[in-house]
């Protein structure tokens, strides 16, 4: 198909398309078939050839008939191939046009039409002594008369049928005999003519083998040697090469390590001054805490020194200033600001102690929180008391509901189970 395109051969492609069709007819893949036959109908048209359209519309017409499809689209197409037919006197063509003719109006039941038109085709087919159309189209007018209950007209062309078959019969018979004997005797002398000529081919043959068999071994030979040298330089190559990329991914891991141990050395030494740092400001909140308990030591001592001189007094405006005096030490007995800005210190260091112990004991009361953070960083009892301007009880009971609430043994350090967290 390629080659005929390529030089332009029209017709080459009409054969093509039409083969083509055909051999999908026979397959019964009549879409495919019509497709191959409406492009080689189209080429035909192309290049005005009569024969070439009448041929592809008779088969086309044959195929809507045959599955009983587009049975009118069948009528239209034999009437225009009929018309092109009598337009060139093709008497062979007008055969198969009157013969499908013939079937489409046994398909449409009009068996008057049919037996016409099947008439036709066999006189014309009679006219030019064609053997096989007599007998199809005989045996197509014995259906057709048989449908119409003539009976008579059925048995005679029945009769024809049966005959002209046997004669095409015998005729293929002899032909086949003919050829057969032809093709013996012909046989016979070739395997005559054959013995002589393998003997030669077969000394000739010995020859060459000889000198392939020479040949071969040398090319085997040479050909193992590249191979051998090729897969030397293969592996020497590839140790190469793996070599270069174990060198590479030993200075890759070399130079990992030390950034890693770099790395390493410096999270520990941030951990360690970060460690430190919290030490000393866990010392310098201790030591922050021990000075407010040192004041508040040292201001009760001056308040117990002063209640003792209101005892020895018999003054009353003495004994009022004095009472004055006691209840302002007693309001601030703790300093106010000192407190809190301890405290802000205390939950500032331990911001992140403050985090977790919310995510993990949600349940604890703000102030509980802060009795925590206290005891984090080893204050006592009395030191936690002086700090948030509360007895020693309360702080007591406060370490209480913690171990109640924390599910705490008491076995179990509270200061330490703080620290851990």
């Amino acid at each position: 198909m390629l080659l005929y395109k390529q030089v332009n051969n029209k017709y080459g492609e009409i054969k093509i398309y039409n083969n083509l069709a055909v051999l999908y007819e026979q397959q019964n893949m009549d879409e495919k078939a019509i497709k191959n036959y409406e492009k080689a109908l189209e080429l035909s048209k192309e290049v005005n050839y009569a024969g070439g359209i009448a041929m592809t519309l008779i088969n086309i017409a044959g195929i809507y008939i045959e599955t009983n499809e587009n049975l009118e689209k069948a009528k239209s197409i034999l009437l225009e191939a009929e018309k092109i037919c009598i337009e060139t006197t093709d008497n062979y063509k007008l055969i198969f046009v009157y013969g499908l003719q013939g079937q489409y109006f046994t398909k449409k039941n009009n068996l008057s039409q049919a037996a016409f038109y099947s008439k036709k085709s066999y006189d014309i087919a009679v006219k030019i002594n064609v053997s096989k159309d007599i007998a199809d189209l005989a045996l197509q007018l014995s259906e057709i008369y048989k449908k119409q209950k003539n009976y008579e007209n059925s048995l005679k062309y029945f009769e024809i049928f049966h005959k002209t078959n046997d004669s095409i019969y015998n005729v293929e018979n002899t032909n086949i005999i003919e050829e057969m004997k032809n093709n013996f005797e012909v046989s016979e002398k070739e395997k005559e003519i054959k013995l002589r000529e393998n003997k030669i081919l077969m000394l000739e043959k010995n020859k060459r083998l000889k000198t392939l068999k020479n040949y071969a071994l040398i090319i085997g030979l040479f050909a193992l040697l590249i191979i051998i040298v090729l897969i030397l330089i293969f592996f020497k190559n590839k140790f190469a090469k793996n070599k270069l990329i174990a060198d590479k991914n030993e200075e890759l891991f070399k130079s990992q390590k030390k950034i890693l141990e770099l790395e390493l050395k410096t999270k520990e030494k941030e951990a360690k001054e970060l460690s430190q740092e919290l030490e000393y400001k866990d010392k310098e909140i201790q030591s922050f805490a021990m000075s407010i308990v040192d004041k508040n030591d040292f201001i009760e001592k001056i308040k117990i020194d002063i209640k003792k001189l209101k005892n020895k007094s018999s003054n009353k405006d003495i004994d009022s200033q004095i009472n004055s005096i006691l209840f302002k030490i007693s309001n601030k007995l703790v300093l106010e600001y000192e407190r809190e800005e301890f405290l802000a210190n205390v939950e500032q260091i331990n911001n992140n102690f403050f985090l977790q112990i919310e995510q993990k004991f949600p349940k604890l009361t703000k102030n509980e929180k802060r009795i925590a953070g206290l005891l984090r960083i080893d204050l006592h009892s009395k030191e936690i008391a002086a700090i948030c301007n509360i007895t020693v009880k309360s702080v007591d009971t406060n370490r209480y509901r913690l171990r109640k609430k924390l599910n705490l043994d008491q076995n179990v350090n509270l200061n330490e189970f703080f620290k851990n967290i």
